[in-house]
């Protein structure tokens, strides 16, 4: 994960199929779920499914869920687990002690 920043491939396709959707949850057992990428109409194999910024949810174990329907109100779920783990800052480089020439990348 880039800075929250999730994108979900995979293939949502059914017979008979009417949409798809994406969800996230907080835990590997959510309480609830949020909406990554909204009912879509049409099918996709093998592509991205949703793309979503996760970077206001803390460090830590997360879900996402694809929910596939038909036309008969019919759906098919999977969940998979992952940690989100965004990039530390860089730190700043201490100041130079007066006299001193500042810090360069070659030695």
């Amino acid at each position: 994960v880039i800075e929250g920043l999730v994108t979900v491939y995979g293939s949502a396709s059914v017979e008979n199929f009417s949409h798809y959707r994406v969800e996230f949850g907080v835990s590997h057992a959510p309480e609830a779920w949020g909406i990554l990428q909204g009912d879509t109409p049409v099918p996709v194999l093998d592509g991205i499914l949703g793309q979503g910024n996760l970077s206001a949810y803390e460090n830590g174990p997360m879900s996402i869920r694809l929910i596939v329907f038909d036309r008969e109100g019919r759906s098919a779920e999977r969940v998979v687990h992952f940690t989100l783990m965004k990039p530390e800052p860089t730190p700043a480089p201490p100041p130079a002690e007066e006299g001193e020439p500042p810090p360069t990348r070659e030695p």
